[in-house]
């Protein structure tokens, strides 16, 4: 029955840098506006392997047919990142998550039990039950899989002698990886990270090479900070999404992670590659059909620029308002006009579109902007609307006063 032979083993061949986790197709699509097209979903996993993420988790298979099937055809559609599957402690789960990457080589499963009691209460099992249940869920799953991770659900809000006992178990059977769940984001980045480092002395004292990974959820917005917190602390994994989408507020986003990697590369690295980040956003956006034009790095409005201050900086030096270099996440810095922005901007905006004013018609620009505003008639100026202000002024043969 074992084809463990047959596979790759995912922590022996991943570079000791932060490894990307990528739930966009299972946790992403929980989220509550979030369902995706099977068709969809494969072109997103094919961006997902152009950017170079570690781990593609595809969904759970038992959950539907639908997910099934969506996990066979992934796995018929890339060929690089390990493809996982979700799956609770039990064998049915894991039969199923076999039967849709059987025929993928770098396969790996991603086991789940509850340890608090607030979420642990539904399954109406002890802790010794749980412990049992854990302890048999991997035992199982190595049969098919050479890697395997487990989630002690809820682990930050769990007794730490359970979350211990649990751990101690399926190191014992053989855990790859263990992940740290913030599963309703009530953590403190501190006091996650002490978690993350008590965890990791811990679970390295029985198997001095399993992985720590962490997976936040943002329902207080702190999942890239508990995530980073959790970095610093030992974790070598994350679980994130691209635009954080996901069950209530989301997860960690991926392009976060990513541009504080390149952002910071004395605190830690990933593989992957920045500039198909956009465009997997825009996938996922048109998929999902949500969006957040203020959202970092991917939002429609993170490099752009309207106050004129800020305008006439990012005209001498872009890293004046700019921290992350644009055209590493294939974007690219915009100057907006408006009733705030300032004469040095307004001039480089109509360079941009093709005129060569001067300060005294870039003013009139910005009282014609002004003035539509302070009416009501207008909010936004797209590039058209400034062509056509532009070109009214030189066949009226505006003249400064």
């Amino acid at each position: 029955m074992s084809d463990s032979n047959n596979t790759t083993n995912y922590v022996q061949n991943i570079a000791r840098t932060i490894r990307i986790f990528d739930t966009t197709l299972r946790d992403g699509e929980q989220g509550a506006y979030c369902t995706m097209y099977t068709s969809e979903k494969i072109e997103i996993a094919k961006q997902l392997e152009k950017i170079n993420v570690d781990v593609i988790e595809a969904g759970f298979a038992v959950s539907s047919k639908e997910n099934f099937e969506t996990m066979q055809k992934v796995s018929r559609a890339v060929k690089k990142p390990y493809l996982c599957g979700l799956a609770r402690g039990i064998k049915g789960d894991i039969d199923a998550t076999y039967q849709a990457y059987k025929d993928y080589e770098k396969r790996m499963i991603h086991i789940f039990v509850p340890v608090s009691k607030a979420i642990a209460a539904k399954l109406k099992k002890s802790d010794d039950e749980l412990v049992r249940m854990a302890a048999f869920s991997v035992n199982y799953a190595k049969k098919y899989f050479d890697t395997v991770e487990f989630t002690p659900e809820d682990a930050a809000r769990a007794d730490f002698e359970m979350l211990e006992k649990v751990c101690r178990a399926v190191l014992n059977e053989g855990v790859s990886i263990i992940d740290i769940a913030d599963t309703v984001s009530c953590a403190y980045p501190n006091e996650f990270g002490k978690l993350i480092a008590r965890t990791k002395d811990f679970a390295r004292s029985i198997n001095p090479d399993v992985i720590i990974g962490v997976h936040c959820h943002n329902d207080l917005g702190l999942a890239l900070a508990n995530s980073l917190s959790a970095i610093e602390n030992g974790a070598e994994q994350v679980e994130c999404t691209i635009n954080g989408i996901g069950e209530r507020a989301g997860n960690c986003a991926l392009e976060q992670i990513i541009a504080w990697s390149i952002a910071r590369p004395d605190f830690f690295t990933t593989n992957a590659n920045p500039k198909e980040i956009y465009k997997a956003s825009e996938l996922v956006a048109k998929a999902t059909g949500t969006r957040n034009d203020f959202a970092p790095v991917v939002g429609k409005a993170v490099f752009s620029h309207k106050a004129g201050i800020h305008q006439h900086g990012i005209t001498n030096n872009k890293n004046s308002y700019e921290f992350l270099d644009a055209e590493k996440f294939g974007r690219k810095s915009e100057l907006v006009v408006g009733p705030h922005s300032g004469y040095h901007g307004v001039m480089a905006k109509a360079s941009e579109l093709g005129f060569s004013i001067t300060k005294e018609e870039a003013y009139e620009v910005i009282a014609q902007v002004s003035e539509l505003v302070r009416k009501k008639i207008q909010k936004r100026f797209s590039d058209d609307d400034l062509i056509k202000i532009l070109q009214n002024m030189r066949e009226t043969g505006f003249e400064p006063v």
